[in-house]
């Protein structure tokens, strides 16, 4: 009894150290990942890389039927001027953009007719759309791609997005104003502070996020054109919102990996831009650090806080264009696998379904795996000629490709009735050709 005893005691004492051994381990299940703090995640996509290729561009341009305006925000100053009450920012179509679905992958064309202007209250000489090497009347492609997100906060789902994706000002809208404040006790005359409105009705102030033009376009346009309808579904909103962008103290929080100085450099508040958002009209040079905005708290009249790109905070303008919006979004972390299996990327096989000709385009048939396909047209090749003719000719371009030597015909010798002895020899049969040779020597011998 007391052996049996002391096995049950040892089979208990094993089964929970496993126990507690189990529950220490952060165990990761082929269908249930596990991700911590500054992990990466590809979720949602954008257009971002630009399409050099210019056959591609060709097709696309082809095929875009459809352009809608930005409306984004400029003023009707002559260049060089400004205004210091505001109030002279309309939207105008001078930049659009046009969605193409192409081979598979989606493409955003750009283009505009003027420059985009660094600041919607004012036009200035320099343009940052200029000095990345885009033009005005050109349109330009880009290739939307998976938006890559780094994890701040695991438990929270909180994300941001690795790259500045876009160009937007903070307030495309300001106006300078003022409000009744108090009376004035010795003349009984109304006290008023000056104040900048974010809109024309006069409901928000222009350095406030919470009523900035900003904060419609994340929470709209981004929102809507960045997420499919599955994955909205795991989205999580914070704060009201469904898409943000850091705020002054949650970009200096150690808890997320950043500097707690504000104002001092900081590699972790490095980032760059994509070249869709240099197209939109994103200062600095590709590939290098951007400038990007904060939002909460108010800063002061038209002036928020932004990210310089050595990563240390200053103030910007609300109404500048070329200060790049980096995104941070929530999401249901035990949801993500829903979202990842469906994530499929095309692997496409090209196989030659028609041989191109001198005289026709051959066909290309790109598939992939799960079925998709597609086509694309091979070049007409001058030298796939079909069978020639006796003259060497092609009968389907008619190129004369190559001289045929034609077979020499032997004439046709005609009987000849002459004597043997005037037949030549090689006309003679044997015994004319002995009798021929007697002739000949004695011709020799006797002189006849």
């Amino acid at each position: 009894m007391k052996n049996v005893r002391t096995q049950t005691r040892r089979i208990l004492s094993v089964l929970l150290a496993v126990v507690m051994l189990a529950m220490s381990v952060p165990w990761v299940f082929a269908d249930n990942a596990v991700y911590q703090a500054g992990d990466q995640i590809q979720f949602g996509s954008y257009p971002q890389s630009e399409v050099l290729d210019e056959t591609l561009i060709s097709r696309l341009n082809s095929r875009a039927d459809h352009w809608v305006s930005y409306n984004y925000y400029a003023c009707d100053l002559p260049v060089g001027y400004s205004t210091s009450d505001g109030g002279n920012m309309f939207a105008s179509d001078f930049m659009q953009y046009c969605d193409v679905e192409y081979n598979g992958a989606k493409y955003r064309g750009v283009k505009f007719s003027q420059f985009r202007p660094v600041n919607t209250s004012r036009n200035s000489h320099t343009y940052p759309q200029e000095y990345n090497g885009y033009t005005v009347g050109t349109t330009y492609w880009f290739l939307y791609e998976p938006l890559k997100w780094k994890v701040l906060d695991a438990s929270a789902g909180m994300l941001m997005s690795t790259t500045v994706i876009d160009s937007q000002p903070f307030n495309q809208y300001w106006e300078k104003g003022k409000v009744e404040i108090g009376v004035d006790t010795w003349d009984g005359t109304a006290i008023y502070e000056t104040v900048y409105w974010s809109n024309p009705s006069k409901s928000g102030y222009a350095d406030d996020y919470e009523t900035s033009s900003l904060r419609i376009w994340l929470n709209e346009t981004f929102y809507s054109t960045a997420f499919s309808q599955k994955q909205q579904e795991i989205m999580l909103p914070q704060n009201n919102d469904m898409v943000s962008i850091l705020s002054y103290s949650e970009a200096s929080s150690s808890v997320y990996g950043f500097n707690t100085d504000p104002f001092s450099s900081d590699s972790a508040r490095c980032i760059s831009g994509s070249e869709y958002a240099h197209c939109q009209g994103l200062s600095g040079l590709k590939n290098l650090p951007v400038n990007w905005w904060l939002g909460l708290p108010r800063y002061y009249d038209t002036k928020v806080y932004m990210v310089y790109p050595d990563g240390a905070y200053m103030g910007c303008d609300v109404d500048s264009t070329s200060v790049g919006v980096c995104p941070i979004i929530r999401i249901d972390m035990e949801r993500i696998e829903e979202y990842e299996s469906e994530v499929h990327v095309h692997s496409f096989i090209p196989t030659v379904t028609t041989p191109s000709t001198c005289t026709t385009k051959g066909v290309m048939t790109y598939t992939c795996a799960c079925g998709n396909s597609y086509t694309e047209d091979i070049a007409v090749d001058p030298n796939a000629h079909g069978t020639l003719n006796e003259n060497g000719d092609c009968p389907r371009c008619g190129k004369h490709v190559k001289d045929v030597e034609k077979p020499t015909e032997k004439p046709t010798e005609k009987p000849d009735n002459k004597p043997a002895d005037e037949q030549p020899p090689e006309n003679l049969n044997f015994f004319q050709r002995i009798i021929q040779w007697f002739r000949n020597l004695f011709a020799k011998l006797f002189g006849r």
